[in-house]
């Protein structure tokens, strides 16, 4: 299980552009702690620590007082941290949390009053649709708000992402 673990991490974080060679499993107790000195002291930035509050009390005890973040993709029996900073118990979606900061929305397409086949036929009855057009639907509650400077990122599963930042 834990080399498949490692395997899955390997994988998620090439898709966020990050470097898989340094995806370790721990082997012992405190373990964690001998990885993440390691690796603060060979200058790396970012731990993502997947596991629970042992492996995470492990880590954090190494790079405290340090500029190292710490990220996490709760997997642990109890995953009381990650319960009360409401990290997503989903790996990919944890990650993507850990590289891209809190997600604001997530809008499922199924909630959408019109599907988007009967948005696009309904619109490209009175206009011609070209390759690049946008359609804005509107948002559900809780996008708050957004100010100059901010990223916003829109992705659909499967499709790809779109990414601005705000002027």
């Amino acid at each position: 299980m834990a080399r498949a673990r490692a395997a899955q991490a390997a994988a998620l974080l090439t898709t966020h552009g990050a470097d898989p060679s340094n995806v370790f499993i721990t082997e012992r107790p405190g373990h964690a702690r001998e990885l993440a000195l390691a690796a603060t002291a060979r200058g790396i930035s970012t731990i993502v620590a997947w596991g629970g509050d042992g492996t995470m009390n492990e880590i954090a005890s190494a790079i405290a007082f340090t500029d190292t973040v710490l990220a996490l993709v709760p997997s642990g029996s109890g995953n009381g941290l990650a319960r009360e900073l409401r990290i997503p118990f989903d790996a990919a979606a944890a990650l993507a949390l850990a590289f891209n900061g809190r997600e604001r929305q997530k809008y499922p397409v199924s909630d959408m009053v019109f599907s988007p086949r009967q948005i696009v036929s309904r619109i490209s009855r009175e206009l011609t649709l070209e390759p690049g057009d946008l359609i804005a639907c509107g948002t559900s509650l809780g996008a708050g708000v957004l100010r100059p400077g901010q990223t916003v990122e829109v992705a659909i599963d499967g499709v790809g992402a779109l990414r601005n930042q705000l002027g």
